[in-house]
């Protein structure tokens, strides 16, 4: 097995006891510290590595460390198990936690001593199981005294159904419909890139709106405020109806949009974007609607009810994801399947106008118009999101809220 590695294809290992060992989502966060005289520089990174040629996964500092340790040999870092260099989950298979200096080449693995034999942390860790459509991901964290810590993923994928025939029939027939679709949709897109390109396009599109709105509006208006419609054409193309479905004339305008864009910015999940094929030049950037990371949503629901496959590919064509603030970037990286260093923390768009002191001044005058009772009180808002089965049958509890003891 690749855990004993020959003694020659590594230097010396580090060793330190394991002091945390948590998962939050989707992220596996382990605290180390470093027990010999000589530890690990504070530059050192921690990753994850797989034989000896294979691409490391680097750890990221773990969220809960928000103080800084006072312990130089003290490390607290969280992997993603399910964005690896490739934005794929990590391959199975046995992944030793090692620690590479700034500038080298060469990494160090990392064993738990002897010594650490009656600590807690020592103990076999349950598996976490993370089950999608067709299979089952299984990550194993492996504490062992005298062994190198190392992290165990195991994949099963189903080989059948137990559906009844007619069923698989139905359900193999819109998978190839699916497949269709998409292999023309691409091969078209890339007849329609190779054309000859005149002054930059600029795409704005939504597929829960019917016109330009929220973000997708802010930025517009903001472009046409500083006349870059003189150096780029602006085009945009929504829905007619949010539930409805294009027409075959908008789908067409659709498809020619996508792939005569230079630019494409899109505030929700749109299923034709993430088909697009890659093109030297050609930015995609998700502006998001909600800001906030107040629910799981995306990869970060890997393993729950309803929950993306870990292989699938939606979102991780974005070259760029906007976010509110810089404590957002962990979250929405891991939801959207991105490298963080491609989820950019500008501020959101459409906040501006609650900062607007005018707006502000207007919408309270409004307000108190409508509810005179609320002068000179305090006033506190309170509106739910929803969720449910679909649009039509979303609903919010309202009888599980105590208005009287919240009051």
């Amino acid at each position: 097995m690749d855990n004993d590695v020959p003694a020659t294809a590594w230097p010396p290992p580090w060793r330190a006891e394991v002091t945390d060992l948590h998962w939050e989502r989707i992220q596996l966060v382990i605290g180390l510290r470093f027990v010999d005289e000589a530890f690990p520089s504070a530059e050192a990174e921690l990753l994850l590595h797989r034989g000896e040629r294979h691409e490391p996964l680097l750890a990221r500092p773990a969220a809960s460390s928000s103080e800084p340790s006072q312990d130089a040999r003290s490390r607290l870092v969280r992997f993603n198990v399910f964005a690896g260099s490739d934005q794929m989950p990590l391959a199975p298979g046995r992944w030793h936690l090692a620690v590479r200096e700034p500038g080298g080449e060469e990494s160090r693995h990392v064993i738990v001593p002897e010594a650490a034999a009656d600590s807690a942390l020592t103990t076999p860790e349950p598996p976490r199981d993370f089950p999608f459509g067709s299979g089952l991901y299984q990550v194993q964290p492996e504490v062992v005294p005298g062994r190198r810590v190392a992290i165990v993923i195991s994949l099963w994928r189903s080989v059948g159904s137990r559906a009844n025939p007619f069923r698989r029939a139905v359900r193999g027939w819109r998978d190839l419909r699916r497949r269709v679709w998409v292999s023309t949709f691409r091969a078209i897109v890339e007849v329609l890139q190779r054309l000859p390109r005149g002054k930059p396009v600029i795409v704005f599109t939504s597929d829960s709106r019917i016109d330009y709105g929220g973000n997708l509006k802010l930025i517009r208006d903001r472009m046409l405020e500083r006349q870059l419609d003189r150096r780029f054409r602006l085009r945009g193309i929504f829905k007619p109806s949010v539930r409805g479905r294009r027409s075959l004339g908008e789908r067409l305008r659709l498809v020619w949009l996508l792939a005569r864009a230079d630019v494409i910015l899109v505030d929700d999940y749109q299923p034709a974007i993430y088909n697009v094929p890659p093109r030297r030049g050609l930015r995609i950037i998700q502006l998001w609607h909600a800001w906030g990371a107040f629910k799981t949503v995306g990869y970060s629901r890997i393993g729950k009810p309803g929950g993306l496959s870990p292989f699938a590919t939606i979102h991780k064509n974005y070259s760029f994801a906007t976010v509110s603030s810089q404590h957002e970037v962990p979250f929405y990286a891991e939801a959207f399947g991105l490298p963080e260093e491609r989820v950019v923390p500008t501020g959101t768009p459409r906040m501006d106008e609650f900062l607007d002191a005018g707006r502000q001044r207007e919408s309270r005058e409004r307000a108190l118009r409508d509810i005179p009772a609320a002068e000179g009180r305090r006033v506190i808002l309170f509106a739910p999101t929803f969720r449910g089965a679909g649009a039509r049958s979303a609903r919010y509890p309202m009888q599980l809220l105590d208005l009287a003891a919240l009051h």
